[in-house]
Parts: C-alpha cells; sequence; structure tokens
C-alpha cells in the first residue's frame, strides 16, 4: 500500500522526536525548576511577572516557569508545524486545574485564545494546530485556575513569548 510507505517512516520520526524531547526535558528539568523557584512569590494567591526562561537549542522547545502558588513549567515544542503544549506541577498533586492560553501577559491578562487539556494529577498536554514560531509571535500568557472553588481564580501562570 502507498500509504503505508509514508506513514510508517512518520511515525517513526515522531518516535525518535519524542524521545528527544525526553531526553532533553530531563536534561533541563532542574534549570526549569531552579528559575521557577526564585521567580514565585511567597504570597500565596499572587502572581509576579516571570522574568526569564531557560530556551533549548536543537529542537525548537523552550521552556517557561509557571509563577504562583501552584508552581511548575510549561514546555513549548515544534512538532510537524503543530505546537505541542506540556504543563508539569512541581508537585504531582491531585488538584486538578483549568488551563487556557490568553492574549497578553500575566500581569495584564486579554482573552482567551485556546482552550488547553485540564491539568490532572500534575500534568497536561495539547497539541495545537499552529506553527510554534506563528503561536509565539506575540505575546501570551498560560494560566492555570482553580476551578474547585468560587470565585474561579488564577493560580499559576507563565508568560509566553
Amino acid at each position: 500500500m502507498p500509504v503505508l510507505k509514508y506513514v510508517v517512516p512518520a511515525l517513526i520520526i515522531l518516535l525518535i522526536l519524542g524521545g528527544i524531547v525526553f531526553f532533553l526535558s530531563r536534561e533541563n528539568n532542574q534549570k526549569s525548576e531552579d528559575i521557577a523557584s526564585r521567580a514565585t512569590n511567597t504570597q500565596q494567591g499572587s502572581i509576579v511577572e516571570p522574568s526569564a526562561y531557560v530556551p533549548v537549542k536543537g529542537l525548537q522547545e523552550s521552556y517557561y516557569p509557571l509563577v504562583g502558588s501552584a508552581g511548575g513549567k510549561v514546555s513549548l515544542t515544534s512538532v510537524l508545524n503543530q505546537t505541542l503544549v506540556n504543563i508539569v506541577m512541581e508537585e504531582e498533586n491531585a488538584k486538578t486545574y483549568s488551563a487556557f492560553v490568553y492574549s497578553g501577559t500575566c500581569g495584564d491578562i486579554g482573552e482567551k485564545t485556546y482552550t488547553l487539556t485540564r491539568v490532572i494529577n500534575g500534568s497536561s498536554e495539547t497539541t495545537l494546530d499552529k506553527d510554534m514560531k506563528e503561536f509565539m509571535a506575540k505575546p501570551q500568557a498560560i494560566a492555570l485556575s482553580d476551578t474547585s472553588s468560587l470565585p474561579i481564580k488564577i493560580v499559576s501562570c507563565a508568560n509566553i513569548n
């Protein structure tokens, strides 16, 4: 079948890229956590502007600290003209958070532009049908919201740009 001739190599390439991303994310995990811990304000529930991120060379991948009462990191990876958004919390916990991409920055949140997969047991993975360069062309923020009580409030945020 002519279709299999293209599908099998594409799957192999995706598996190889996944292994590389996994290896690089483990290697840079400590750097991202250090930046996130330095940027976190000690007052629970308050958001401060993240001032730094750790870009990873080689693959088109970047890490951004989640700042707020629920710390962690966001990684963006370019995969086949799409953007893979991974969210990993500092501690795997039972809390579930809603995750969204907003226009603007953490200090000046705008409109919701994308809904991400909910963060469950400390992680979330969403593939956006948008090239990473286009996705990062203007300031955006990824924010996590605690929906377990009212009023709903943003508990962590990462500036993306």
